[in-house]
């Protein structure tokens, strides 16, 4: 008696890799959708802005540009979070890799995040003493 092979068809490795590059594309395009629903505030530096956070989560920090280049992390900017209510401060946590965009013109990087309870928080931004000049065209947001 003679052993036959069974295999799949070459239809189900093709229907399997159509799978995989959909798949692909679907994350793709979600991923897309969530930074695009981030609603960016601008960052004055230095100094204070304002925001109103109404339900509990994980703020981004990020340094963009609009002049075509990838901003580079900036050492000589501290940020930290104050709730004027409570007198709680609480430093910007680095990320341990860096999340890069590009929508349109500009291009950010994350610096770090927070995580805030609803209400008013003040953004403080320090430029510390050893900062090198800041790069042109390059912005501080949070969202």
């Amino acid at each position: 008696m003679g052993s036959t092979r069974l295999t799949p068809s070459r239809t189900w490795y093709m229907l399997v890799g159509i799978l995989i590059v959909l798949a692909a594309a679907v994350a793709a395009g979600a991923l897309i959708a969530s930074i695009r629903q981030i609603d960016f505030r601008p960052v004055t530096v230095p100094g204070e802005t304002d925001i109103n956070v109404l339900a509990q989560g994980t703020w981004l920090v990020c340094i963009e540009s609009t002049n075509g280049t990838t901003p580079v992390l900036d050492d000589g900017v501290q940020i930290e979070f104050l709730n004027p209510a409570t007198g709680t401060t609480l430093p910007m946590r680095e990320r341990s890799f860096p999340l890069t965009y590009r929508l349109g013109g500009t291009r950010g990087v994350s610096m770090g995040d927070v995580t805030l309870l609803p209400g008013r928080w003040v953004v403080v931004s320090t430029l510390l003493e050893d900062a090198s000049a800041r790069q042109a065209g390059v912005d501080f947001v949070v969202g």
